[in-house]
């Protein structure tokens, strides 16, 4: 067990048991239900993938908030474990889930779905084009083509084809409907290199220009290890200030890590769900008996066993927002009446009565989606 301290009052103490997510829990659980159908996410005049005034813009409050009733939890439904390689309590379990669902992935002949197994350039296109609908970008956004930053010509539409892609390939067509669309670009040698293992600066373009995402923020917060020169920063800055993939606690991103089915899988969910319901993500720690009765940065008095509260830096004192833990898919709604974590990659602090609704106390650390019910 490894503790980290910090100087709020939610983040002081935090138990951090290292390996439990990828260890199987029950064969079963209860679940919050989810949506069974995935429209577009950016249909033509839609606002949803522009900044959302109501949830990018942090705010701050200085007198206590007041208390209201938390809303009813919502309804649940019973399920079982997806693959016998990834069952409830994988890290990987709620984003397989969600795209399983919608029949855009599979598993192996075996039965398997092998989430450790590194995936290579085509089978990544393959998924990330089933499940997130290609939005359109205008030409000033998009990467130029190799054959455009030769010619000097923008508008020019090279013809779809790589000196190691076959038009009788099965993952052809999705290659060339990427480059078509400008998603993937090739190699300066005029090839795509199929079988070449994706990492994460390469998936990182590839999900946020399939996305029709525009890298321009005015943020300046980064991965740490993440260079202004880098020619993957843009789209680095937009991952880490929208969470779709989370820092290391060292701050880092190791953009040349290799990525394997599990982590693809979590970037597009982390992806859709951020764009379409402005979900966060990131690490939930929890504090509880020794600050119970201390004031929190609301001005409330901390009960660490009452109705179900959290920390969050930047969210107002009274929102309140729904907690899933990714790893078995239960939930908890909480209010928000303190300030943290602050501790690279955590998101939210929950308290004990708040933690226990998702996990066992003895996990320390869970992966999380936090989605925003309402705010004061």
């Amino acid at each position: 067990m490894i503790a980290y301290k910090s100087n709020s009052l939610c983040s002081l103490t935090i138990a951090v048991v290292l390996g439990l997510s990828l260890s199987p829990m029950s064969h079963s659980l209860v679940l919050a239900a989810s949506e069974d159908q995935l429209p577009p996410l950016c249909a033509p005049s839609s606002t949803l993938c522009a900044p959302n005034a109501a949830t990018d813009t942090p705010q701050t409050q200085t007198s206590p908030a007041p208390t209201p009733a938390l809303p009813p939890e919502s309804p649940v439904i019973i399920y079982t474990d997806l693959f016998p390689d990834l069952k409830v309590g994988n890290q990987y379990f709620i984003g397989v889930k969600y795209l399983k669902d919608l029949g855009l992935i599979q598993g192996y002949p075996d039965g398997t779905f092998a989430p450790l197994r590194e995936v290579n350039r085509a089978e990544a296109l393959k998924i990330l084009t089933g499940a997130i609908p290609f939005q359109s970008m205008s030409d000033a956004e998009k990467p130029l083509t190799h054959e455009q930053e030769a010619s000097g010509d923008i508008t020019a539409n090279p013809a779809c084809h790589f000196s190691d892609v076959d038009t009788e390939a099965w993952y052809y067509s999705y290659v060339c409907k990427a480059f078509m669309n400008k998603v993937i670009s090739g190699y300066p040698d005029g090839t795509f290199q199929p079988a070449q293992t994706i990492n994460r600066a390469e998936s990182l373009k590839m999900d946020i220009l399939q996305a029709g995402l525009s890298t321009q923020t005015d943020s300046a917060e980064n991965f740490d290890d993440v260079s202004t020169s880098d020619w993957f920063n843009d789209y680095a800055k937009l991952a880490n200030q929208k969470t779709f993939m989370i820092e290391s606690r060292d701050g880092n991103l190791t953009p040349a890590r290799k990525m394997n089915r599990g982590d693809f899988v979590m970037l597009i969910y982390r992806t859709i769900r951020s764009i379409r319901n402005h979900s966060e993500f990131g690490n939930a720690t929890y504090y509880g008996g020794r600050f119970d009765g201390q004031t929190t940065a609301s001005g409330e008095t901390f009960r660490t066993d009452e109705l179900p509260t959290a920390a969050h830096k930047t969210l107002p004192f009274g929102t309140i927002a729904k907690v899933t833990n990714l790893s078995n898919g239960k939930t908890v709604t909480v209010r928000i009446n303190d300030r943290g974590p602050y501790v690279n990659g955590a998101i939210i602090d929950l308290s004990t009565a708040a933690f226990q609704q998702i996990a066992s106390l003895s996990t320390g650390v869970v992966a999380t989606e936090v989605e925003i019910i309402s705010k004061p």
